[in-house]
């Protein structure tokens, strides 16, 4: 939703690295948002960035205007991509994105289609992971977290279960009926990812009120189950990885960092892992 932002960040590390670089920062914004005018005309397609309908960032429908509606976040950036990946002279490709926007590419990265060897996807700061494994880390080990005190702890966005609500995507339902989870998670190890961590991304309440600032991290039982912080959360879902046979995907802590987008984007390892 801050596009507009993020787009000035990258410039300054592009221009940093002196690279031939095609920068886009595509914009999902919510009824809320002002200043929806398309200069060229035409009209702004809108998301939900709260229920029933469900947020952007887990791929959920468009819900105006009446003629775009019912078009999911994630097929938006599908067809984005397909356009990128024809350009004549492209090298390589690199998704990005920061927050609810790291949270939008770690869940795109598992469910799309549209992916080649140019590839790279790059997960910054999220607040929750969606995981490929039922299995939590409740009191110092791994296991199946309690149904009763926490429903709904694996399903869609958080895990690869569907059903709950709203969360029922229609773009995920398509994935996972057509390839398996066991088909999904091979898939998703052949890609290349790169996890980035703010080394003081430890804030661990919801609003402003506390002792800290956490920008809105989610804060429910299915969030915490994943950890306290984001911090904490990017160390266990790297383990639950693990647990599933994804060995391959990279992480990097960008040290004295907390949660802050141009920070991490202009690190010596956020300017690694985009370029």
């Amino acid at each position: 939703r801050n596009a507009d932002d993020c787009i000035c960040s990258l410039t300054a590390a592009v221009l940093e690295n002196r690279k031939d670089v095609l920068l886009l920062a595509p914009r999902f914004p919510v009824a809320d948002d002002t200043d929806l005018e398309i200069k060229e005309g035409g009209m702004v397609m809108i998301w939900s960035n709260t229920d029933p309908s469900g947020p952007w960032r887990y791929g959920a429908n468009s819900v105006s205007p009446t003629v775009a509606s019912n078009i999911s976040s994630y097929y938006a950036v599908d067809r984005l991509l397909e356009a990128v990946l024809r350009i004549p002279t492209l090298e390589h490709v690199t998704i990005v994105g920061h927050s609810s926007g790291g949270q939008f590419v770690q869940r795109w990265s598992l469910l799309t289609s549209i992916w080649d060897e140019r590839m790279r996807a790059v997960v910054a700061n999220p607040s929750s992971y969606a995981y490929l494994t039922p299995l939590r880390f409740v009191d110092g080990t791994w296991g199946p977290p309690n149904s009763k005190t926490c429903s709904n702890n694996n399903h869609w966005e958080r895990g690869l279960e569907r059903g709950y609500g709203h969360h029922d995507v229609l773009y995920v339902r398509d994935v996972v009926e057509s390839l398996g989870t066991d088909a999904w998670t091979r898939r998703f190890a052949s890609r290349e990812l790169i996890y980035l961590i703010g080394g003081q991304d430890r804030c661990n309440v919801s609003s402003s009120n506390g002792w800290c600032f956490s920008h809105s991290l989610e804060t429910s039982c299915r969030d915490n189950l994943q950890g306290s912080n984001r911090f904490q959360r990017h160390h266990r879902y790297d383990a639950s990885l693990k647990l599933v046979g994804i060995l391959h995907h990279r992480r990097r802590t960008v040290p004295s960092v907390g949660h802050d987008h141009s920070l991490v984007f202009n690190s010596d390892a956020g300017l690694e892992a985009i370029f």
